[in-house]
């Protein structure tokens, strides 16, 4: 330990350290100078015989600096300077180095931080591992608001359970005092009061909603606003709680407003409101009632719980699997409907819990793939970089080999030399992975919006300790891939640097790279030109009508329009549209352009008779006048 202490002491006191060892080895040369003269010699002799006898200044110096600290750590600092006015002289070098290194460190780093934003985040809520969420074998996430009663009031094996609406609904919301009544359309989810604690999500200013804000006949109108939309649409006014929102004809009270990062349990679009399941327009409380979303049959929301301390999944699996099927059980009882194989498809139902993740499983489905291609892309890019920085690092070798030769005539061994190298080459990665974190952030953005149906979504992209760690465990690795082997063979050309066999080597290394990054060249470029192509394919391909200078708006309206109202302000705004003089033609559609309903109907085709279980429907466009004339769509035959 007093070893230790010293060597510590000798880093942060190197300067006084390095006095008071110069003066102790002064007096011990004046000491035996002395004595040589009380000898008989002459100063001069005296002096000569003293540094004789001593040896080395210089090299008794480094002894003692190795043992009063720590000397790799001296040496790696003294490599560092090195290193940096090394590159002071040569900014050129510097410059394409570490831009080709930003290239393909930036292009990997952007990859990952999608994939860990995919795949490693987890949900911004407290003890994230306790969370689950429940549904079937078969991937089926939907429950019915009988099932969650049930759950909550019989299961022991959870701490809580929250039942929420599945998605959001795009409702009308006119905001009252704040200045003005301007409506808009808000991405509003029902949620069960439980919804919050079990989550562990607390709130930002106010309060989140609670179990008494949902109680079955006394619910409260209450609304909390998530962190985003609160400063879009507010301002970030923290006057903002006890404001009212009117929303679909109901009056409700801003209570809470939710902490920043947290903007609901689903993917796609950030939820803006949420407010209490009880107040749910079409939701009647009693089991048996017929309202649709309150029947055992109509399975539409989401069911989250949080585990106790000490149970595991499948042991919560199999109490809620026994309750669910005594549930679906006395149902199947009841209903009068059901075939001999629906009834027991519905009985078959099994339950599991899954762990709640980040809740981004369909959209990492549907990009693992353009993913991992984009993988191999980046991967071949950074291959690439490394082979030109490796290729430029031996240029810059066999201009040195004059000073790394006297290095070596100097007494420093291929091991010294080579750890300069391999500094240098670890200096250069570590500014090249720098500037590829700015170019992470565009390449980031770019993904973002050319892979995400909605670039303003939930998936949060921004950088965090995982993704740093990222970049520079891939500096430090891009650093010792391309500067080792420069490094071992300079280090020995400068212990031979007159031999041809160190030439032909460094020929060979060279040839070797030149035919490397011809083949990874070759390989990107063909992935290019098939990528080109394909664009230009799918460019070219008739889509059946002319998407140019056609715009497509949406009209949402509040549950207070009946359907004669509706139909009134769709006739009204359709006809203001049609008198714009830059519009040619105009049109209305209920179910956008080519959607259909979502369901299909059921047709027949005079004289035809269909096969035995051929179930003939079609999805079906509710269209206005002058729809396939607006959209371009050509007629075969008859009339539009």
């Amino acid at each position: 330990m007093k070893k230790l202490l010293k060597r510590v002491r000798g880093l942060f006191s190197r300067g006084k350290l390095e006095t008071e060892m110069a003066e102790e080895m002064r007096l011990h040369l004046e000491r035996r100078v002395e004595e040589n003269i009380a000898s008989g010699m002459t100063p001069e002799e005296a002096r000569y015989a003293a540094l004789r006898k001593f040896g080395g200044v210089e090299q008794a110096k480094e002894v003692a600096r190795e043992q009063r600290g720590f000397a790799w750590l001296e040496q790696a600092g003294q490599d560092v300077r090195f290193g940096l006015r090394g590159l002071a002289k040569a900014p050129g070098f510097a410059v394409v180095v570490i831009l080709t290194l930003a290239l393909g460190i930036g292009a990997t780093t952007a990859i990952f931080t999608l994939l860990n934003a995919l795949m490693l985040r987890a949900l911004p809520v407290a003890e994230p591992g306790r969370l689950v969420q429940v549904q079937s074998l078969n991937g089926d996430e939907s429950f019915s608001y009988v099932t969650f009663q049930r759950f909550r009031d019989q299961a022991r094996t959870l701490a809580g359970i929250a039942i929420l609406q599945r998605g959001f609904d795009k409702r009308g919301m006119i905001a009252s005092g704040m200045g003005g009544t301007e409506a808009e359309s808000v991405n509003a989810q029902a949620v069960s009061g439980s919804t919050f604690g079990v989550l562990g999500v607390p709130a930002a200013l106010g309060r989140p909603l609670t179990v008494e804000d949902d109680a079955p006949g006394k619910a409260q109108p209450v609304a909390v606003l998530s962190h985003a939309y609160w400063q879009r649409r507010f301002g970030g006014d923290a006057g903002v709680l006890g404001k009212t929102v009117q929303i679909d004809g109901v009056l409700l009270t801003i209570v809470g407003v939710m902490r920043e990062g947290f903007a609901g349990f689903h993917v796609g679009v950030p939820v803006d409101l949420w407010w209490p399941m009880e107040l749910y327009p079409e939701l009647e409380k009693n089991p048996n009632a017929s309202g649709r979303l309150a029947s055992e049959g109509w399975e539409w929301a989401l069911l989250v719980g949080r585990l106790k301390p000490a149970v595991t999944r499948e042991q919560a699996a199999a109490e809620l699997q026994t309750i669910f099927f005594r549930q679906r059980s006395d149902h199947a009882r009841r209903a009068t409907k059901f075939t001999e194989k629906e009834r027991a498809d519905f009985l078959a139902r099994t339950i599991e819990l899954v762990p709640a993740g980040n809740g981004f499983a369909a959209l990492r489905k549907r990009l693992m793939q353009p993913l991992a291609v984009l993988s191999w892309i980046v991967g071949l890019v950074l291959l690439i970089a490394c082979a030109n920085v490796a290729g430029l690092l031996l240029a810059r070798g066999a201009a040195r080999e004059r000073e790394l030769a006297v290095r070596a005539a100097l007494g420093a061994g291929r091991g010294r030399i080579a750890r300069q190298l391999i500094t240098e080459s670890l200096l250069l990665a570590v500014l090249g992975g720098g500037a590829g974190l700015v170019v992470a952030q565009w390449g980031t953005a770019f993904l973002k919006r050319y892979l995400l149906d909605h670039p303003h979504g939930m998936l949060d992209l921004s950088p965090d300790l995982r993704m740093l760690g990222f970049a520079g465990g891939m500096s430090v690795l891009t650093g010792v891939v391309f500067g080792l082997v420069p490094a071992l063979r300079l280090s020995r050309g400068a212990l031979h640097v007159s031999t041809k066999a160190a030439a032909g080597g460094r020929s060979r290394l060279n040839q070797a790279l030149v035919v490397t990054q011809i083949a990874l060249s070759v390989a990107i470029l063909a992935l290019a030109g098939l990528f080109v192509r394909s664009l230009q394919k799918l460019k070219a391909v008739d889509l059946g009508f002319r998407p140019e200078k056609v715009v497509r708006f949406v009209l949402e309206f509040g549950r207070g329009y009946d359907a004669q109202q509706r139909g009134d302000v769709h006739r009204r705004v359709l006809e203001a549209v049609e008198a714009l003089p830059q519009v040619r033609s105009a049109t209305v559609s209920g179910a956008g352009l080519f959607g259909g309903d979502g369901f299909g109907i059921r047709f027949g085709v005079e004289g035809y008779v269909p096969k035995p279980g051929e179930d003939l429907r079609a999805l079906v466009v509710v269209a206005g006048p002058a729809f396939f004339e607006t959209l371009g769509i050509p007629l075969r035959v008859g009339r539009g």
